[in-house]
């Protein structure tokens, strides 16, 4: 299903190549494939729609993304993660998009081990999106934090 999604990624892009929207997609189909090849080409889509839209937080989000679990940098990663929750939060995005900015680098946060901050945004993304499906990834996230054995207060 890839393969289908990217043939017509592709198509779009042909008939519309400042399509930011299809440059993320495209990103996030390259990033799936899953060899170094496409991840390189990932990270070109994200740079694309990143310059097209610096102001949108979608490609900083799924660039912080390939950068943490696929790249291996994790302080960029970082960077780039909290720029996309800044962007989605001045921009007024609805939830479901910055519940992912908050997903990400909630998730980066745990990867490098950095317990106390993962759970104070936790506290926060909440607070930002009371919905349902962030209450759950809270409830998710402070059950990884307590079984990693960090019970630690924010910072």
């Amino acid at each position: 299903m890839l393969r289908e999604a990217l043939i017509k990624a592709r198509k779009s892009i042909l008939l519309d190549p400042r399509n930011y929207e299809t440059l993320v997609l495209l990103g996030d189909i390259y990033a799936d494939l899953d060899d170094p090849k496409s991840t390189a080409q990932a990270l070109r889509y994200y740079d694309q729609a990143i310059a097209l839209r610096p102001e949108s937080p979608d490609g900083y989000d799924a660039k912080a993304g390939l950068l943490m679990y696929w790249l291996h940098q994790p302080d960029e990663a970082e960077r780039l993660a909290r720029k996309a929750i800044a962007l989605s939060v001045r921009t007024g995005e609805e939830y479901e998009p910055l519940e992912f900015c908050y997903s990400t680098l909630i998730g980066i946060l745990i990867g490098r081990k950095k317990y106390a901050q993962a759970r104070w945004l936790t506290r926060r993304a909440l607070r930002d999106c009371p919905s349902e499906s962030m209450r759950g990834m809270v409830e998710q996230v402070l059950k990884e934090i307590e079984s990693s054995g960090k019970r630690t207060h924010p910072t």
